[in-house]
């Protein structure tokens, strides 16, 4: 049912801003009936319009739900100057009701309101009927790109009660990543990263939905590890994983492995357990294995103590089954927080731990709202395992609903439907009277006004994610469930070029989680989101600068976690300033591409050298050509000295520029071939020949015999880098 009513405001509302006099009314856009689940955050955004331009302010009313605006899971509306409103909405068990309640959304500009009125049905957490992701296993995957430069995800849900799913990749969105529906109830996901988002980063979420239309849509977040070797020269030292296999287990619990990892400048990101029940092929092939994101259970990103849960493979077997587990345990470090120059160490360096596990026939001991697998965990036949909030993870729970079964715990109430377990067993159970298995005691996270900006498409058309100059305070970083983190998006309007820099402060006390901070090009046009700059550090505060050019666009900033479950709050504050500057400044400038290269003149037939001073790289999509002709049985060489050197005798890769040299070809794009290739996905680079990590690059080159053309020789970064840089060029 949705209803549309237009009406006068008779007198000035406090919640309202600006009483106008005559002009037309706002009108609100249509909105769907809702299906809510408890203890699932429910979002709806409101949009309206008023062609007269007048200031509009939102509201609600649910008439079934008298204390929804005061009680202290209230739902809220916030107003944004663009003429739109998120509201949002987490219900508790009380909410629960066959019967759908009826919601007015009204919006004012002062003298008229329209009303749009819709219906919300709140379910249970769990229940049967919800879709339920069956593949891919595990909390992600790996892409070894030494291998394989692309990716593809099998995906299978199962949904009892209805004739097909929709299944959705939810912001963040994956760019360049292909979705396409396999069936009813099946989808394929397909990835080949391009070189940028490999320099970006080595991990991305994928968050995927299933919407069956009748219950709320389950989300299943899914880590793409993307595994890359770094340059050679890279500072500091790899990670000590230290770890052994235990022995043969008997129980049907789920198998906890742990270890502890240290490093010398700290950890990136959460290490990973890859397992199999079957041998592994040698060596190990991680795709084919099963991704587990390990949680820290003592110490820090330092030297911490590390456990990874697996599944028991013969908790549903009969009495006396028995399986090897197969394992590896990866981790990588942080030493260089604005580049690509890491370590990972994968432990054992060959082959894999594993370890014997049987059935030894007895019920487990997990405790109500704790992870389970199977139902066999969860203490009596009837106590299954069941899957509670909209993530589809699954918890022990507790028989109700007739006179054999005791009563529920307190802050329990038992189902209003039969739930159905993880091994297919369908009876009422106890569940959480908030909708969740996250520790009551936690602190509900409550967003900040600039929600929701999840994604960088989502606010590519609202005006109220612009970020000003200035402080930002009291951001909040809210977890998205047990398993996902939220994501922060701001747009930075470009007008004239300028240097921004963006500072993030994490507030301290206010969460565990390590959020990390990038700068994003435009999602349209030829940048497609590409990133700029980065920080990942494992501290408090991360700061990003790049100088923003106007023909480029606005640009993006993203506040992330590559941390590991569970996510919790953070506050933090966003500093934006900007500078008015001109991005390239160096003499030679525009020298971009090939019809804009320097022409180097006459060609020295001698060993005369040709010098170029003051030249910079000034973003990470800059390059500088130089044009030359060389005669045959000739070597050109090439020296290039940069100028911002990071500590010691390399160059981070924040500041890595290489030396590329093109020769004219008219089958290649562009009528030029790059004989040097550099790419951080194919692995092809000369690391003795112009393409290392040192703070100073040489280059030499003969050409063959009858292959006497023009080429061209390009500086370029090979990362994000930007850096002054001076040129010399010989020909012997």
């Amino acid at each position: 049912m949705r209803v549309l009513r237009a009406g006068v405001v008779v007198g000035c509302l406090v919640m309202l801003v600006g009483c106008g006099g005559g002009g037309s009314g706002p009108s609100i856009q249509p909105l769907e009936n809702q299906v809510a689940s408890v203890g699932v955050e429910l979002t709806i955004q409101v949009r309206a319009v008023d062609d007269d331009g007048d200031s509009l302010r939102f509201d609600f009313v649910a008439p079934g739900i008298p204390d929804l605006k005061t009680r202290p899971n209230k739902a809220t509306i916030t107003s944004f100057a663009d003429g739109v409103a998120n509201f949002r909405w987490t219900p508790i068990a009380a909410d629960r009701s066959d019967t759908p309640y009826s919601f007015d959304f009204i919006v004012s500009d002062g003298s008229h309101t329209a009303t749009e009125t819709i219906e919300i049905t709140v379910r249970d957490a769990g229940g049967e009927g919800s879709p339920i992701f069956r593949q891919p296993l595990g909390t992600g995957t790996t892409l070894d790109l030494g291998s394989d430069d692309c990716l593809e995800i099998n995906i299978l849900v199962e949904d009892s009660d209805s004739p097909m799913v929709t299944i959705e990749q939810l912001d963040p969105l994956i760019e360049g990543a292909e979705l396409l529906a396999s069936g009813p109830f099946g989808a394929t996901f397909s990835w080949c990263p391009t070189a940028e988002q490999v320099a970006a980063q080595d991990r991305y979420m994928l968050v995927l939905s299933a919407d069956d239309g009748n219950s709320p849509a389950t989300t299943k977040p899914y880590l793409i590890v993307l595994r890359t070797p770094p340059k050679p020269n890279c500072p500091g030292t790899a990670p000590v994983v230290t770890h052994t296999a235990p022995a043969a287990q008997s129980t049907v619990q789920d198998l906890d492995i742990s270890a502890m990892v240290v490093d010398d400048l700290g950890l990136k990101s959460a290490p990973l357990l890859y397992y199999a029940t079957t041998a592994p092929a040698n060596p190990p092939v991680l795709t084919a294995m099963t991704q587990v994101t390990m949680t820290r259970t003592a110490g820090d990103m330092r030297s911490g103590t590390w456990k990874g849960v697996v599944p028991n493979p013969v908790a549903a077997m009969p009495t006396g089954s028995m399986k090897t587990l197969y394992y590896i345990i990866a981790a990588n470090d942080n030493d260089d927080p604005n580049g690509t120059c890491d370590h990972t160490t994968q432990a054992p360096m060959t082959g894999t731990f594993s370890f014997a596990v049987s059935n030894p026939g007895t019920a487990g001991t997990t405790p109500i709202c704790k992870s389970c697998s199977s139902d066999t965990q969860c203490g009596d036949a009837d106590d299954n395992c069941v899957r509670i909030g909209s993530m589809g993870l699954s918890y022990c729970s507790q028989s109700c609903g007739d006179a054999a079964s005791p009563a529920c715990p307190t802050d329990y109430t038992c189902s209003a439907n039969a739930m159905l377990s993880v091994d297919g067993q369908s009876k009422r159970q106890c569940v959480p009277a908030a909708g969740t298995c996250t520790p009551m005691t936690m602190t509900m996270c409550t967003d900040d006004a600039y929600e929701q900006n999840d994604g960088q498409t989502s606010i590519s058309n609202a005006m109220s994610m612009n970020l000003s100059a200035g402080v930002h305070s009291n951001l909040a970083f809210c977890p998205a469930g047990q398993s996902a983190a939220d994501e922060d998006w701001y747009r930075i309007p470009i007008t004239a070029d300028a240097m921004i820099t963006v500072k993030l402060d994490v507030l301290s006390g206010s969460g565990f989680s390590d959020i990390d901070l990038q700068l994003r090009a435009a999602p349209s046009g030829t940048t497609q989101g590409r990133v700029l700059r980065y920080s990942y550090s494992t501290g408090a505060v991360e700061t990003v600068s790049h100088c923003a050019q106007a023909s480029d666009g606005d640009v993006y900033a993203r506040v992330f976690t590559l941390d590991a479950p569970p996510i919790l709050e953070n506050l933090y504050d966003l500093t934006l300033t900007k500078t008015p500057m001109s991005c390239c400044t160096d003499a030679n400038e525009p020298d971009n591409n090939k019809t804009q290269a320097e022409n180097i003149t006459p060609v020295p037939l001698s060993p005369t050298v040709q010098r170029y001073t003051g030249l910079k790289i000034c973003t990470s999509m800059d390059e500088d050509w130089y044009k030359i002709a060389l005669p045959e049985n000739k070597k050109v060489v090439i020296d290039l000295t940069m100028m911002l050197p990071a500590a010691g005798t390399t160059t981070g890769p924040a500041e890595d520029l290489d030396i590329h040299l093109f020769k004219t070809d008219a089958a290649a794009p562009g009528g030029v071939r790059d004989l040097t290739p550099c790419s951080t996905v194919e692995f092809d680079c000369q690391y003795d020949n112009g393409q290392g990590s040192n703070k100073a690059e040489h280059m030499e080159y003969t050409v063959p015999a009858g292959m006497a053309d023009t080429y061209y020789i390009v500086v370029k970064p090979y990362d994000s880098g930007t850096n002054n840089y001076d040129l010399a060029v010989t020909v012997q």
